[in-house]
């Protein structure tokens, strides 16, 4: 898994907010709200992506394709989920 950009903008502000937190204690709450925000975020991001590996996909086309010719080729995706996804797909 690779973090956004956002994502560690808000982890150096919560830990800025909490290396300040000695001159004024409220940081520390400011900054353990935040983290807290941000690991709830990334274990369902992590969950999410667990589901994406669920996809299967399929290429049926002939045994013999002709080069500069149109060839039929067909791909299935299986979604065995409830969760939506967006791809690109090439072929």
């Amino acid at each position: 898994m690779r973090l956004s950009g956002v994502t560690i903008f808000w982890l150096a502000v919560g830990g800025l907010l909490l290396m300040a937190s000695p001159l004024l204690p409220v940081l520390f709450w400011a900054a353990l709200a935040i983290d807290l925000a941000l690991a709830i975020l990334l274990v369902a991001d992590a969950m999410l992506l667990r589901r994406a590996g669920a996809l299967t996909a399929e290429r049926v086309h002939d045994e013999i394709l002709s080069l500069g010719a149109e060839n039929l080729v067909t791909v299935t995706i299986a979604n065995p989920t409830a969760q939506p996804f967006r791809l690109a797909l090439r072929d």
